[in-house]
């Protein structure tokens, strides 16, 4: 057997997997901007005063809860310090985070006693 006959099968595997890693990283960027695009959509359609469940239903993911009391941070600790915790009017903060991006982006509803929306907010780390 010739040796470019060896060589043939190697480089033609060798270009197969650059292909799939290729379109792998690209359909995780997709991804990544699919997500974001519909999270921050889903957070513009959320209107202060609709109900926790109008402003849930929007969302594609179960939200993490933040409660006003703890001192927990809950769902959003990577986002948050004491000074932009949930605080009055707001009683819960529901966070969606980015499930691409953890510790990159997150989107929050803050919710008042009635469970009504008070607040939503877009975070984002640089």
């Amino acid at each position: 057997m010739e040796r470019s006959e060896v060589e043939k099968p190697r480089k033609t595997f060798a270009i197969r997997v650059v292909q799939a890693t290729g379109l792998l990283v690209a359909i995780y960027v997709l991804a990544v901007i699919a997500i974001s695009h519909a999270q921050r959509r889903a957070l513009d359609e959320t209107r202060v005063g609709v109900s926790e469940q109008s402003a849930r239903s929007s969302f594609w993911f179960t939200p993490g809860v933040e409660i006003a009391a703890s001192s927990d941070a809950g769902a959003g600790g990577a986002f948050t310090t004491p000074d932009s915790r949930c605080k009055s009017p707001c009683v819960r903060r529901l966070w969606w985070i980015h499930p691409l991006l953890p510790d990159m982006e997150a989107w929050t509803v803050d919710l008042d006693s009635d469970g009504k929306v008070v607040k939503t907010y877009h975070w984002s780390s640089p």
